[in-house]
């Protein structure tokens, strides 16, 4: 069996470390891939971007790629799925149409309101003035999203109306200078424990797989701006299994029913960020098209079974067969390295220091922001590393985390020290 996996972060890495330990699969390939996948057995680096449509359909096609893994806004905005439908190739992600719960937020919101799908209140602006009018009503926090095709989707959580005002001028004004309508979105802020459920689909039936917490704030305590993600474990604390089955009934199930009654079927994974109010009511914060980052690497060492089983059986219509899917007696725990300036400008080309000094039956060091030049190891833009620890006891996942991210370092590497400990509160 041949796999393709389209990224380049620590979730392709740790896609193609866990497919490799498949004797199903016999080649895979990430496109374009890291330092890290590059010395996978059995894997591949592509110099191939995983939007350009044209490379990639051509190279499954010649090489007879069984799997293909979409992991890539881009690519799914692009419609790499619609292209790759047209293959032998099953490709795990929607078409562009449906992969708009993720790729459009005034989409979605939408969605979710049609549909009923709980969500925090909004309102969707097309006008500068209009948004500067609606945030003197409000009482803050709030949070407010720019609906921007031409950008990385970026969450800012205000305090205040000097700072929500200041940002909003400095959207519009993003908007005059490139000739990109823009829209903004302003919703409210929601008390709560957030956490994201990770569902797997044929389009008919949904399997859960499991939850995760991912640790956004870019310092310690939850301080600082929003980022992709500084750490992550699974299960999300004080998530249980009758509020996964609350959340399959009230939100997946009919996400994924809508979806097909308006003729955009989905097939592939789902992750679903949410909060738990202090109510215990669940409200839709996020959808991803795809396996979640760093959740991908949290998950995969819970698995009973390699991934590839449970895609072999959502490919034949075989889900509702699937059973003890996740290892409930493991928790594990990931712990994210980045250069300083992340996440807005960080140092890149910094050689790094590694070393081999961890325990590799307990944590796994993925790459993210790697490139190898010189057969020196080089850091590149945004996140650099992703350390994953696992174990019977959470605290001890996460000392495995750590001890596995001492065996690198480069001049401006940071990292959060309370992943696992922090409060779950949003």
């Amino acid at each position: 069996m041949k796999i393709l996996v389209i990224g380049k972060g620590a979730r392709e890495h740790a896609l193609c470390w866990h497919f490799a330990q498949s004797n199903k699969i016999t080649s895979i390939w990430a496109a374009p891939g890291n330092g890290g996948s590059a010395e996978i057995p059995k894997t591949k680096n592509l110099e191939i971007s995983g939007n350009n449509i044209h490379r990639i359909t051509h190279f499954v096609s010649q090489n007879q790629i069984d799997f293909c893994f979409v992991n890539t806004e881009a690519a799914l905005s692009a419609g790499l799925n619609d292209a790759l439908a047209l293959s032998n190739t099953t490709c795990f992600g929607p078409s562009a149409q449906a992969a708009q719960l993720e790729t459009s937020v005034s989409f979605v919101r939408s969605f979710m309101t049609q549909h009923q799908i709980p969500s925090p209140d909004y309102s969707i602006f097309h006008d500068e003035l209009a948004a500067l009018n609606f945030i003197k009503t409000r009482s803050f926090p709030i949070i407010i999203k720019p609906d921007d095709p031409t950008t990385i989707p970026a969450i800012y959580k205000i305090f205040n109306e000097a700072e929500a005002s200041h940002l909003i001028k400095q959207l519009f004004s993003k908007n005059h200078s490139n000739n990109t309508p823009m829209k903004i979105l302003i919703e409210e802020f929601i008390e709560g424990h957030q956490f994201t459920l990770t569902t797997l689909t044929d389009s008919t039936i949904t399997l859960p797989i499991s939850t995760s917490t991912n640790y956004r704030h870019l310092l310690e305590n939850n301080q600082g701006v929003l980022t992709g993600g500084m750490g992550a474990c699974s299960p999300a604390p004080m998530i249980t299994e009758q509020d996964i089955d609350k959340v399959m009934t009230e939100v997946i199930n009919p996400t994924i029913t809508a979806l097909s009654a308006e003729g955009n079927a989905y097939f592939g994974f789902l992750s679903t960020t949410l909060v738990k109010t202090n109510g215990s009511e669940f409200k839709v914060l996020d959808f991803n098209c795809r396996l979640g980052d760093p959740d991908t690497q949290v998950l995969l060492p819970r698995l009973n079974a390699n991934l590839i089983d449970l895609c072999i059986a959502a490919k034949y219509n075989q889900l509702s067969q699937q059973r003890n899917v996740i290892n409930s007696k493991i928790n594990s725990v990931a712990v994210i390295a980045a250069s300083q300036g992340y996440p807005s400008h960080t140092q890149t080309g910094e050689t790094i220091k590694t070393s081999d000094q961890y325990d590799h039956t307990k944590s796994q060091l993925f790459h993210a922001g790697t490139k190898r030049m010189d057969k020196q190891l080089l850091t590149g833009a945004s996140r650099v590393f992703c350390a994953t620890g696992w174990a019977e006891e959470s605290h001890t996942a996460s000392q495995y985390a750590y001890d596995c991210l001492r065996s690198v370092s480069w001049p401006s590497m940071i990292y959060r020290k309370d992943i696992q400990t922090a409060s779950q509160s949003s």
